[in-house]
């Protein structure tokens, strides 16, 4: 049960600084343009296995400070999240419409430490280019495995983040991988 709680606390902190400086990396040091996507279907984890449960965001927090979504494994430990950033306005999607996947990723992964076996893919997720990437590392002072898929629309950028403990990474990606493949981004 420790890990449980010590996973979720370590996501959610990981998420509020990721998020912010994907954030910031969109529109300078602005905050307040961020919005969260209105327009993301979504099949609940639960519903794809129900081992997963969905975790609560807190409520001393700001949406924007938290992901969209995030459940975690009540066996594993391990996480899912989908974190979304939109601008409404089209000359503020515009210079963030300039920004590469690969920028976006290097800065979601700039916590990680001491990072192996790290493969990347470009691949499409509702439509839209997507890229995603996979490795092992040390995050928050523990080993962990990940994949991460950032994906860009025209108005949001969407990061979908699932991380695990190295011995359960096999036996859940599989679950990480039909929930992205059942979101519909517009």
């Amino acid at each position: 049960m420790k890990s449980f709680y010590y996973t979720t606390t370590v996501v959610f902190l990981s998420l509020i600084t990721a998020g912010c400086s994907v954030s910031k990396l969109l529109v300078g040091q602005v905050d307040a343009v961020d919005q969260k996507s209105s327009t993301i279907q979504v099949t609940p984890v639960e519903v794809i296995n129900p081992n997963w449960k969905r975790i609560d965001v807190s409520e001393n927090s700001t949406p924007n400070d938290m992901p969209d979504r995030a459940w975690q494994s009540t066996k594993t430990a391990s996480v899912i999240s989908l974190n979304s950033a939109c601008r409404q306005r089209n000359d503020e999607a515009q210079n963030y419409a300039e920004m590469g996947l690969k920028e976006i990723t290097a800065d979601l992964l700039s916590q990680w430490t001491e990072m192996d076996h790290k493969t990347e893919t470009d691949l499409t997720l509702s439509g839209f280019p997507a890229f995603e990437t996979t490795a092992e590392g040390i995050y928050y002072g523990r080993h962990r495995k990940f994949q991460t898929v950032v994906v860009k629309t025209p108005t949001c950028i969407y990061d979908l983040i699932f991380l695990s403990p190295p011995k359960s990474y096999a036996q859940d990606l599989a679950i990480f991988q039909k929930f992205r493949d059942k979101l519909i981004l517009k």
